[in-house]
């Protein structure tokens, strides 16, 4: 996974960084599901060294959602294999 490329998507698919609108979650978890299928399983170590450099505008509550929509998909994927 590209940290820096990943950070950057997500912080442009959110469009209000202080609470975070079920579409920008939609978009979250679109974004992460692509990445993983296509780049395969993600580290949740890589998601929160994404979510330590993301803009201080960015709340608490949006930076927890980001990370249980990730954590998810991660699951997701880990009960496909």
């Amino acid at each position: 996974m590209n940290t820096e490329i990943i950070l950057s998507q997500i912080q442009d698919a959110i469009k209000n960084p202080a609470t975070m609108h079920p579409l920008d979650e939609k978009r979250i978890a679109r974004l992460l599901y692509e990445e993983a299928k296509t780049n395969g399983w993600y580290g949740m170590d890589e998601i929160q060294s994404i979510i330590n450099n993301l803009k201080p505008e960015f709340s608490s509550y949006s930076k927890n959602r980001i990370l249980s929509i990730a954590g998810v998909i991660q699951l997701l994927f880990d009960e496909s294999w």
